[in-house]
């Protein structure tokens, strides 16, 4: 006789339960498993990782490639006036590899050859990016975004050129003009670019990369009418033909100036000397002014010894007489 278990639907329902749930279990099982490995692999590799870029000091040969690439395609400039709004991003592919390699790299912003110092009124400064308001003229030049990754070590990530308005400038006819173009950082951070001065589109001057370390300012000596107009200072790429400007000014040439001018002007630009030859005249004329009073005294008294002497040997006295007013008409009937 067979016996055979009765089958009905919720039990069959209750087996199919039973194995799915021991199915989920084994899956929940192999996945902690699986995800605490992998766990332990990465902060394993992210240890690896932080105390490899802890320990060195100089960055990876693949990051500096994208640095390079960076640097050599950028272009940024901007031209605005007096009072608008700029905003600089460095927060580019070159800064984030450095920051990967050094995650305790820090940020640093130059403006024209010098740290950047904040002013808080109108600057606002958040990790890559820097937000600059109310524009003034002093704003103008060249910015530079550096990564510091080690003590004293710093790579470049990005840099922006920018013009604010123009600024006016007034000199006379024959003398020396004095401007800066702001572009120190450019020249030094591409090899083969030269500094170009253009008075509309004249050429005025080139400067190379060499010269530029020599003097902050260019000179331009004797001006005259000719150089009367609106100024550009030009960084030029030779490399990947790329040109940034830097500055621009208004100059206007005066009439030149009389000789009275001439005296001020040359005090006003050597100080030191003008001083000193002053206070020489000054000396002189006091010395001269004491010679000639002594002189004059000496005389005085040469002649009174001589009347003293003549008065002596020859016997002549000086006698004054006077007669009151009250007294003369009875001298005159007397006489009568």
């Amino acid at each position: 006789m067979l016996n055979l278990e009765p089958t009905t639907p919720a039990l069959v329902i209750m087996q199919e339960l039973r194995m799915n749930f021991f199915n989920i279990l084994m899956l929940i099982g192999l996945f902690q498993i699986s995800c605490s490995t992998a766990g332990l692999l990465g902060n394993s590799l992210i240890a690896k990782v932080r105390q490899r870029t802890s320990s060195s000091t100089e960055i990876s040969a693949e990051t500096m490639k994208v640095v390079g690439n960076e640097l050599r395609t950028i272009h940024l400039q901007f031209d605005k006036f007096a009072g608008d709004f700029v905003e600089f991003n460095c927060d580019n592919s070159a800064y984030k590899m450095i920051m990967f390699e050094f995650p305790y790299a820090a940020l640093k912003w130059r403006h024209n050859g010098h740290i950047l110092s904040i002013k808080p009124s109108r600057m606002v400064y958040n990790m890559g990016l820097l937000a600059i308001q109310n524009l003034e003229m002093m704003d103008g030049g060249t910015y530079t975004c550096a990564v510091e990754y080690a003590p004293n070590k710093q790579m470049p990530v990005a840099v922006f050129s920018l013009i604010v308005g123009a600024k006016t400038t007034e000199i006379a006819e024959g003398n020396t003009l004095q401007i800066t173009c702001d572009g120190d950082d450019l020249l030094q951070l591409f090899p083969n670019s030269v500094q170009i001065w253009k008075l509309q589109r004249k050429l005025m001057s080139v400067k190379s990369r060499q010269s530029s370390k020599r003097n902050k300012q260019d000179l331009f000596k004797n001006v005259s009418k000719k150089h009367n107009g609106i100024w550009f200072c030009v960084i030029f790429d030779n490399s990947t033909k790329r040109a940034w400007k830097t500055a621009r000014y208004n100059i206007t040439i005066l009439p030149p100036p009389n000789a009275i001018e001439k005296l001020y002007a040359y005090a006003v630009e050597n100080k030191i000397r003008a001083g000193l030859v002053i206070a020489g005249v000054l000396i002189f004329f006091f010395v001269a002014v004491q010679t000639f009073i002594s002189r004059a005294e000496k005389r005085d008294n040469d002649m009174e010894r001589e009347l003293e002497y003549i008065k002596k040997h020859f016997g002549i006295q000086k006698e004054v007489e006077t007669t009151p007013k009250e007294e003369q008409p009875m001298l005159v009937m007397n006489e009568n």
